[in-house]
C-alpha cells in the first residue's frame, strides 16, 4: 500500500458555502496568506456532491468562524452542524467528517485541509486498488 507521504497526487478541492462565510479566509489562512478583515466578496457555490463520472467524492464540512461561538453572529450550533454531518454521511452512505475552525485565529485551519487530503488519498487509494 502507498503511503500519502511518498505519493505524488494532484486534487481540486473545491471550497462551497453562502457568501461571507469564509471560504477564502480559509484558503488565504491555510496557504499561509494570512487573514484580512476586509475583502472582497467572492461567489459562493451550489453544493456539489458526485464528480463528472457520477462517483461520490470525499466531503468535509468546515464550520469556519468558530471565534465567534456564543455570539449572536454565529447561526449554526455545533450541535445542528454534528447532526447534519451525520445526515450526509447516512444519505450519502460516505464517512463525511466535520471540523470546527476560525481563520481569523488560526484554529483547525490546518486540520481541515489534512482531513480532507487524507479523504481524497484514501477515496484514490480504494478506487486503484479496485482496479488493480
Amino acid at each position: 500500500m502507498t503511503s500519502i507521504q511518498s505519493t505524488n497526487l494532484a486534487c481540486k478541492i473545491v471550497l462551497l458555502g453562502d457568501g461571507g462565510v469564509g471560504k477564502t479566509s480559509l484558503r488565504k489562512k491555510y496557504f499561509g496568506e494570512g487573514f484580512e478583515a476586509t475583502y472582497q466578496m467572492t461567489i459562493g457555490a451550489d453544493e456539489l456532491i458526485k464528480n463528472n463520472n457520477d462517483e461520490l467524492v470525499p466531503i468535509t464540512l468546515i464550520g469556519n468562524k468558530s471565534d465567534l461561538r456564543g455570539s449572536s453572529d454565529f447561526p449554526v450550533s455545533q450541535e445542528d452542524a454534528v447532526k447534519y454531518t451525520s445526515e450526509l454521511s447516512e444519505y450519502y452512505k460516505i464517512d463525511v467528517k466535520y471540523v470546527e475552525s476560525s481563520a481569523l485565529t488560526g484554529e483547525n485551519v490546518k486540520k481541515a485541509f489534512e482531513v480532507l487530503i487524507v479523504e481524497i488519498f484514501n477515496t484514490f487509494q480504494a478506487n486503484r486498488d479496485s482496479i488493480d
